[in-house]
């Protein structure tokens, strides 16, 4: 029998991760809903890791390139047979917790390609159709979004992909990760915070308007964490925006989609530490027909600080979700400080009151704090409570006096 890394060699140096992947389950199971041969996963998984790393340290250093266009050409083919999509109606929000249980054990049964059942992992490669709705993996009906029940189930460590539906502009991102692969790699695996933060940009966009201006956000608290009711100030210029830790890159690809849609100039810098997941930015990007550039960065090191400020400047909007900020507080404020343009907005995704308020003799002002049930990210037990928050801030010398 051909090994799992004869097969998948030739095309993850190759750059090609999407094929890499499908090729992979097919080795793992020989046949529909058959119970995945876990020392198969495991060569697989070796194979992965191997030719993954030996494509991203290549002397040529043109591997990103190289990732990039062989996605582009998967979404070319792909976009010849999709539709428009259209936006689908939202559901009232708060959300009973009998009505998100249901939903999850739906979304987990039509939806999920991986299942666990009496510990095993069971793989389904025909996946079953939900009647009546006749949803499946790669149908709409699956895609997280606003009051999706599934997104409970994040993170979804054992699947190859995530969809996601983005609440302003109906889009839905195709957001592929590392799953059963890589599994203890949170690197390569979309994790609440960043898909809550994808959300969250889109509805950021979406206040701005199309005139192609950047905000300077008023003083005004519902300017900023309101969409709805904004009050903006402009200037005329692109926005940037950076990336903390951005993983899959969801919510630097949504920050590329949502300025498409309205007719934004911006320019974009998608940032870890992993080189595996500035691949993996980068192919996601591509697989949306979409570009994010993308750079190393370690936030805990001053000196690769420095060089992205030289080289790229300070930036309007600093996006960072589940960064640990806990484990690197003492110089949170400082490093921010350092990426952020004067008036720049932070927005933070953390388990909700994770993020104290910044000191007095920083040089940033909370504004807002959006809450998960915004977006339909309540707990499954308790109805209005969240376990994620977006924590807003500002750089600014002048906070605006709290009023009663």
């Amino acid at each position: 029998m051909v090994s799992c890394s004869t097969l998948l060699a030739p095309l993850l140096l190759s750059g090609d991760f999407h094929t890499a992947r499908f090729v992979a389950l097919q080795y793992c199971s020989t046949h529909p809903l058959a119970t995945i041969d876990t020392n198969a996963a495991d060569e697989c998984a070796r194979a992965w890791g191997e030719n993954v790393e030996m494509l991203l340290n290549a002397d040529d250093s043109n591997a990103l390139d190289k990732i990039y266009s062989i996605h582009a050409k998967h979404y070319r083919n792909a976009n010849e047979k999709r539709r428009s999509l259209e936006l689908v109606p939202l559901p009232s929000l708060p959300i009973s917790p009998n009505t998100i249980a249901q939903d999850l054990t739906c979304w987990e049964r039509c939806c999920k390609r991986i299942h666990f059942e009496h510990d095993e992992l069971t793989l389904s490669l025909s996946p079953q159709v939900c009647a009546p709705d006749r949803i499946t993996p790669d149908s709409i009906g699956c895609a997280l979004g606003v009051g999706s029940g599934g997104a409970l189930a994040l993170p979804l460590v054992s699947e190859i992909s995530v969809r996601i539906r983005l609440p302003r502009t109906g889009r839905v991102l195709d957001v592929e990760q590392d799953g059963f692969l890589q599994p203890y790699d949170s690197a390569t695996i979309l994790w609440p915070g960043g898909y809550f933060l994808s959300l969250w940009v889109n509805d950021f966009f979406s206040a701005l308007g199309a005139d192609n201006s950047l905000p300077l956000w008023c003083s005004q608290e519902r300017c900023l964490w309101h969409p709805d009711e904004n009050i903006v100030c402009v200037d005329k210029r692109p926005l940037s925006i950076l990336e903390l830790g951005t993983g899959v890159g969801a919510a630097s690809i949504s920050a590329a989609a949502s300025a498409e849609a309205f007719g934004r100039d911006v320019r974009i810098l998608a940032t870890d530490r992993s080189k595996k997941s500035l691949a993996l930015t980068t192919a996601n990007a591509a697989m949306n027909g979409l570009n994010v550039n993308v750079s190393l960065l370690d936030f805990t090191d001053p000196e690769r600080i420095s060089e992205i400020v030289c080289e790229f400047g300070t930036f309007d909007l600093l996006l960072g979700a589940s960064l640990e900020f806990e484990n690197w507080e003492d110089s949170l404020y400082d490093v921010l400080g350092l990426l952020t343009h004067d008036d720049g907005i932070v927005a933070l995704a953390h388990v909700t009151g994770g993020i104290e308020k910044p000191p007095a003799d920083s040089s940033f002002c909370e504004i807002g704090r959006i809450s998960g049930l915004r977006y339909g990210m309540q707990t499954m037990w308790v109805e209005g409570e969240s376990c994620f928050e977006i924590v807003l801030l500002k750089k600014t010398k002048d906070c605006p006096t709290a009023t009663a």
